[in-house]
């Protein structure tokens, strides 16, 4: 996939994720946080663990609210988390970064004046005990006993008041951010606009070695070499050797053709100025430096546009207005001043932003003080360590934080194996390289991704018997897969209209 492709990364799946976070934390009984998944019973007894995981211009966010939505998320995603080790601490940060940015969308809320009575609240409440009331008798019929119903549901959300009439004051809030936005006619033909484009980036993100340039330094290379294509210099020879994009770059900065909503929003801004045969300046993302060049423009209708050109337009509008306030949550986001007292936390929060350094440094004052830590932490952390340091080829430091991870992991460790045996094969150590492939194939291993692994390292290993093993089972699993994807395929999609 393509850099400029991974596209709004908070803006899609991962958005999705978040976005229940909240709902789902309104909605559901607290839950005191298990020891699974970096939480203790005791957590906020423990030496040195505070009450506050973040505050947020001011306004604290309390460990026990951070933990209970932390547990309804990890009990609503349960199917879609693959293994601990490498999810725990990016869905801590996400969960974090969720609540940071809900505090900031009320503090705007406040900040316009929006205010939510009592009295609304209690309606809402009445009319969300309604609906979930009639849902529950047409289920049952006359076996529904409606009064223990909705007592249950009644003491579901006594105490939530406040919580609610936050997120209603939100929700007001967004109503006033999107109601400007307008889709014309003249809109909905736009986008359906495409451009065949190449592009030529310069990254300031680390690269295999942990090496990046300054902001400043890939600026100046940028710049370089766009001189040297309107100096006349072939724009695809230029993009196969000087792009850090490890897709397009080896393609001559080929990215076939690019419709709207596609790339992140400066790159589709600057693409879709441009006529065919034009190139574009020096573009920044928050992948780096690009330059542009538009080769062809299409504008190619769906067949049945006419006929559904009102739901086309409402469904487009939808999106912007999705886009509308997306933006405007983020920059609230960006605005706010944010503490995060927990250095296991900040590191969290740094490991999926991809500052590294930070992250390391916040990973290892938090070891320093592994008893306030909840169980599964000091592993998952060690594990993310050692992923760090392979990344920048420190095969050495990879290994130790990864023998560390199977020292103090509550997890199934499989990952773990095969991350070391990758590295004790870098490291020239093929002995212990074969015993952490071996450990990994005793786990039974079913992902293909993992099993593809196994093969490569059984190849560079020389055993040829069970690297075919372990190419049989990886096009097994890809079979299966396929499969699954093919029965829930006609169930999934929309009715006809």
């Amino acid at each position: 996939m393509s850099i400029t492709r991974m596209r709004r990364k908070m803006g899609a799946g991962m958005k999705i994720v978040l976005g229940v976070i909240l709902a789902i934390f309104l909605i559901s009984i607290p839950v005191v946080f298990g020891p699974r998944m970096g939480g203790r019973r005791d957590e906020t007894e423990a030496p040195g663990i505070t009450k506050v995981v973040a505050v947020v211009n001011g306004d604290e966010i309390g460990r026990e609210a951070f933990r209970s939505a932390l547990q309804n998320v990890l009990e609503a995603q349960r199917s879609q988390i693959g293994d601990e080790l490498s999810s725990m601490l990016p869905m801590r940060a996400q969960t974090l970064n969720s609540l940071i940015q809900h505090r900031a969308e009320v503090q705007a809320a406040e900040a316009q004046g929006i205010r939510v009575s009592g009295r609304h609240v209690k309606r809402r409440i009445k009319e969300m005990i309604d609906s979930a009331v009639a849902v529950y008798k047409e289920q049952f019929g006359d076996r529904a006993n409606v009064a223990e119903r909705t007592r249950v549901l009644r003491d579901l959300y006594q105490g939530q008041e406040d919580a609610l009439r936050e997120q209603m004051m939100v929700e007001r809030l967004r109503e006033q951010i999107v109601r400007p936005v307008k889709v014309t006619d003249a809109d909905l033909l736009e986008n359906y606009d495409e451009v065949k484009a190449r592009h030529i980036l310069v990254t300031t993100r680390e690269d295999e070695e942990g090496k990046a340039l300054s902001d400043a330094e890939a600026k100046k290379k940028a710049e370089a070499l766009l001189a040297q294509v309107k100096g006349g210099a072939d724009f695809a020879e230029v993009a196969k050797r000087e792009s850090d994009d490890p897709m397009s770059g080896p393609e001559g900065g080929d990215l076939e053709w690019v419709k709207r909503g596609q790339m992140v929003p400066e790159f589709e801004e600057a693409a879709f100025a441009l006529k065919k045969g034009e190139t574009s300046g020096v573009v920044k993302t928050s992948y780096g430096y690009h330059i542009i060049r538009v080769e062809d423009r299409r504008r190619e209708l769906p067949e049945d546009f006419d006929k559904n050109k009102k739901q086309l337009r409402e469904g487009l509008l939808q999106q912007r207005q999705a886009q509308a306030w997306a933006a405007f949550s983020e920059e609230q986001r960006e605005k706010a001043k944010v503490t995060i007292p927990d250095p296991e936390l900040r590191g969290d929060v740094a490991l999926v932003d991809g500052d590294h350094d930070q992250a390391l440094k916040d990973f290892q004052t938090a070891l320093k003080q592994v008893d306030r830590l909840g169980e599964g932490i000091p592993g998952a952390i060690h594990f993310a360590i050692g992923q760090i340091y392979a990344g920048r080829k420190e095969w050495k430091k990879a290994a130790e934080a990864l023998e560390q991870t199977k020292r103090s992991a509550v997890a199934e460790l499989l990952p773990v194996y095969v991350a070391l045996g990758r590295v004790y094969l870098e490291l020239g150590d093929k002995e212990k390289a074969r015993q952490n492939y071996e450990e990994a194939v005793f786990e039974s291993p079913e992902d293909p991704g993992t099993l593809w692994q196994l093969k490569n390292g059984f190849e560079k290993l020389g055993d040829e018997k069970q690297a075919a093993e372990m190419d049989r089972l990886m096009q097994e699993a890809w079979q299966q897969q396929m499969e699954e994807m093919s029965e829930r395929a006609p169930r999934e999609a929309p009715p006809d209209e």
